[in-house]
């Protein structure tokens, strides 16, 4: 696959979602699709239920201003983001989520630092725990 400034954000949703999809068990064992670009609406009848997984869009952003005003380098910080009932099913697909992407083998990709954050949301039914963690990656040697 051929990795350009053009096609970064659809080769790193692609790559993210292979290898979550290949490495991280739904714990529920539904044999549906659990892991997602963007929410899915939780309001239908058909909605599988948590936990679900959400690959984010890229976040592609110049890195550091130099003295001249251009930039020293570009990185992205897609998010992947977790939502389940229980904070240690959370816990538990956060570290095997993390530790996929890390392990995984993409050449391609300089990753750097690492943030998330947490928190949970009152959907009426119950709490839903969620956490989001994005990974920096050095994309300055595209073109």
């Amino acid at each position: 696959m051929t990795i350009n400034l053009s096609t970064i954000r659809s080769n790193i949703f692609a790559d993210f979602y292979s290898v979550i999809n290949s490495n991280v068990l739904d714990p529920l064992t539904r044999n549906k699709q659990w892991i997602f670009s963007t929410m899915p609406d939780i309001k239908v009848s058909n909605f599988i239920g948590f936990p679900i997984i959400i690959i984010g869009n890229s976040n592609i952003a110049k890195a550091f201003p130099l003295l001249d005003n251009s930039y020293s380098d570009k990185e992205d910080r897609p998010s992947i983001t977790i939502y389940t009932t229980s904070n240690k099913q959370l816990d538990e697909l956060s570290d095997s989520t993390d530790a996929v992407i890390i392990s995984s083998n993409f050449p391609q990709f300089t990753f750097g630092d690492y943030s998330e954050s947490t928190g949970h949301l009152n959907f009426g039914a119950g709490n839903v725990y969620f956490k989001q963690m994005r990974h920096t990656i050095d994309i300055g040697g595209l073109e």
